[in-house]
């Protein structure tokens, strides 16, 4: 990438090559936080912003919304709304949850849309996040038990994403 832009600036290949690297970084990031939660250590919470945060993940998930024809969109109120916690796992969180809408649009080929909403809860110092999409939702029999780990529907499923989202 620096090579690139120091060589040829406009190259095609700088925005898909930086977005590889920080992916790389981000995997490592993943994986280091996966050694900190088996061994039960918490990592430090941060304060994070969340439009640069939902910015952040949006962005991530941008090829597949694009592929897959899904609009993403959010709203914040208030709009300085910030949540206190661990970023990357904050992402995968998200990215989870996304995922998994983008899995069920995918899987009955059509198009549609991610709404997340996040707001103050009633109970101060609290968030609610919401997540919705019009990609049909979980069977009742799923519903019942959408924690159940190693439980999945999906052909290249594991059945931990949302055991982990939950912790």
């Amino acid at each position: 990438v620096l090579r690139l832009q120091r060589e040829a600036p406009d190259s095609p290949l700088i925005e898909p090559l930086s977005r590889i690297g920080h992916e790389a970084d981000r995997g490592a990031g993943i994986i280091d936080q996966a050694r900190q939660w088996i061994r039960r250590d918490a990592p430090a919470p941060e304060r994070l912003p969340l439009h640069g945060l939902l910015d952040h993940v949006r962005a991530l998930a941008k090829p597949r919304l694009k592929r897959l024809d899904v609009a993403l969109d959010r709203s914040i109120q208030p709009d300085d709304l910030a949540v206190l916690g661990n970023r990357l796992a904050m992402e995968q969180v998200l990215g989870n949850l996304i995922g998994n809408s983008l899995d069920a649009f995918e899987a009955a080929d059509r198009c549609g849309w991610i709404h997340i909403d996040a707001r103050r809860a009633a109970d101060p110092g609290q968030v609610t996040l919401t997540i919705r999409d019009n990609a049909g939702g979980f069977s009742p029999e799923r519903l019942a038990r959408p924690f159940m780990p190693l439980d999945t529907t999906r052909a290249q499923g594991m059945g931990l994403g949302l055991v982990i989202t939950r912790r």
